[in-house]
Parts: structure tokens; C-alpha cells; sequence
């Protein structure tokens, strides 16, 4: 048996899709527990229970003990396009690692690395990771338009299902519409009842807690208890309408902190290599860090962001208290 482990958001789920119609074999599929990017011991097990012969971790920056671990128990190998760094005895494919540059998304790795035409499932990865942020006159912005024509809302309209499913914290919907999409076209989706659902009750909870945002000079800070999955969702949202500022948002997931941190003002890349290399649990890409923090980590973690965000000329004492008081 060959097993696909995935990220949860609409390029991951893409990704597999993409991966399994190139191979044009069956797979089994898993995503971590959503919110941690590395695997759990329940993680763990489960893949374990798998028994697979094969493993492909598609658009995941996992720790070296994980990345390690998923070799002990099979054939492994990594395609991805996030910050990281090459682990020795690990086949991966990723053109960050390589000097090649940032690629907006997994998909659009795939679609290369297979010499594959531009399609539907590939420009779901790309809206769904950079689509947020493009301004009206960016050439990949302006190349899915020009893909897509006058059905270009209606695509992004179905990403954003694609992208909802998550947000429940239901690994199962995430492995539902997967499969959903291997067996169905794209815009498909914006007709399945199973799918669309969710989008109410998410955005209304999202209206709700984004009325918790605190605003100092340079700094946006929210911290939200909601049991959905919309801290990324939160800290996006800030980042598309305060690109200059640093946009923070934490949220409680059990009994860890899932910490976000968005800003256009310089490169983050750095700060999530050396994150890594402090033992967190952290992955990002160039305007963004995200990490899952037991309790005892909070403390030294936001002294990490302190002292980089320090380094570049920015502070980030205004909201120091209010860390400390976690």
C-alpha cells in the first residue's frame, strides 16, 4: 500500500489529487492533525497502522525527527516548495532548497516536475496559497485570469470550499473532498451541499472573533479560543489589509498555541529557518511564520520573534504583556 501524507489547506489537498492522477495508481491518504506541522504520537500510530510501502509527503515542511521517522518506516520521499533544508538520506524535491527561487505553490511544482499543462487543480494550490495577497496587476493573478475567463469568480469561489474544509478541524472532510475532486471536476464543488455548509458557520465565527483585534503602531495582535481553525484565516485577512504592519494571531488548539505572524516589511524566511533550528515547531515561507507551542514554549518562542523583529527595526513591547500573561 502506498500512502500519501498531506497538508490540509486547498494546495495540499490539490497536490495529492495531482499526484494520484499523474501515478494513475490508488493511494491511501493523511494529514496530520490539523493545526501542528509535525506528526503527533497519535500521528504516528496511525501511519504505522497503514503498514505502506511507499510513503510521499506533499506540501509539508516537517521537522528532521519526522521526516526521519517517515524513512525508517518506508520508501520516502518529499515534494514540496516551503523553507527548509535538506535532511541527508531524505529524497526530496523542492525548488526552494535548490536556489531555484520561491514557487507560489506545491501544485505548480508538480505541474513542472511532470511537464504538465496548466490546469484547474494546479491554479487551486495557487490561488489558495498567494491568491490573498496578488494585486490586481501581478502576472500570476493576471495568468489565472486569463486561464479562466468570465468563470474566474466562480473558480475562486471554489478554492475558498476547497480551502473551508479544514477549518472545522475535521481531518475527514479534508480526506472527503480529496476524493471528492479525484472523482469530479473542480467547480463541482460549488454544488455539493456536503461542502458548501460549512462556509456560514466559519465566516460568522470569523466576524466574530476578528472583533477581538487589538491595533498598536506597528502591530496588529488578536488572540481568538475558537475551536474552528481560522488562525491563518485571521492573520491573512489582517495581512491583505495592513501588508505594513506585523499581524499576529494566536490560537488556543487544546492545550498548545498555534502562533501566527504576517507581514510585507521584510523577509521572514530567516526567522523560520532558525525557529526550526531551535527545536519549534514552525514552518513558513517569506511573509509568514506559523508555529504550535506547548504552554512552556510561548515564553521563549516570542523572545526568538523579539529579538528578530528587533534585528530589522521594529519592537514588539507593546504586546509583551499581554504574551506574558498566557
Amino acid at each position: 500500500m502506498k500512502l500519501i501524507i498531506h497538508h490540509w489547506d486547498a494546495d495540499g489537498i490539490a497536490s495529492a489529487v495531482i499526484y494520484t492522477k499523474v501515478k494513475d495508481e490508488k493511494f491511501q491518504y493523511f494529514t496530520p492533525e490539523i493545526g501542528n506541522y509535525f506528526l503527533g504520537e497519535k500521528d504516528r500510530k496511525a501511519i504505522l497502522s497503514y503498514h505502506p510501502k511507499e510513503i510521499i509527503l506533499l506540501d509539508m515542511s516537517l521537522p528532521v525527527q519526522d521526516l526521519q521517522f517517515l524513512n525508517s518506516v518506508a520508501e520516502f520521499s518529499v515534494i514540496d516548495h516551503h523553507q527548509g533544508k535538506k535532511v541527508k538520506g531524505i529524497k526530496v524535491f523542492n525548488p526552494a532548497l535548490d536556489g531555484k527561487g520561491e514557487y507560489p505553490s506545491n501544485t505548480r511544482v508538480l505541474t513542472e516536475l511532470f511537464s504538465l499543462q496548466h490546469s484547474e487543480l494546479e491554479y487551486v494550490g495557487l490561488f489558495g496559497d498567494t491568491g490573498f495577497k496578488l494585486k490586481e496587476d501581478d502576472p500570476l493573478l493576471m495568468e489565472m485570469k486569463e486561464f479562466f475567463g468570465q468563470s474566474f469568480n466562480n473558480f475562486r469561489k471554489a478554492v475558498k470550499i476547497i480551502d473551508l474544509q479544514y477549518k472545522t478541524g475535521e481531518r475527514e472532510r479534508v480526506i472527503s473532498i480529496l476524493k471528492f475532486l479525484l472523482r469530479n471536476p473542480v467547480f463541482s464543488v460549488l454544488t455539493s451541499k456536503e461542502f458548501i455548509e460549512v462556509e456560514t458557520l466559519i465566516e460568522e465565527e470569523k466576524e466574530r472573533e476578528f472583533k477581538r483585534l487589538k491595533q498598536f503602531d506597528s502591530i496588529n495582535f488578536l488572540f481568538t479560543p475558537s475551536k474552528f481553525r481560522i488562525v491563518s484565516d485571521l492573520c491573512r485577512k489582517l495581512y491583505a489589509a495592513f501588508p505594513d504592519k506585523l499581524n499576529i494571531v494566536i490560537g488556543l488548539q487544546g492545550e498548545a498555541y498555534n502562533f501566527y505572524l504576517r507581514t510585507g516589511l521584510f523577509d521572514l524566511s530567516p526567522l523560520v529557518k532558525l525557529a526550526k533550528e531551535r527545536g519549534f515547531f514552525a514552518g513558513g515561507k517569506k511573509e509568514v511564520v506559523g508555529a504550535v507551542l506547548d504552554r512552556n514554549q510561548v515564553s521563549e518562542y516570542f523572545s526568538l520573534l523579539e529579538d528578530f523583529i528587533a534585528s530589522r527595526g521594529y519592537s514588539l513591547k507593546q504586546i509583551a504583556p499581554i504574551i506574558q500573561g498566557f
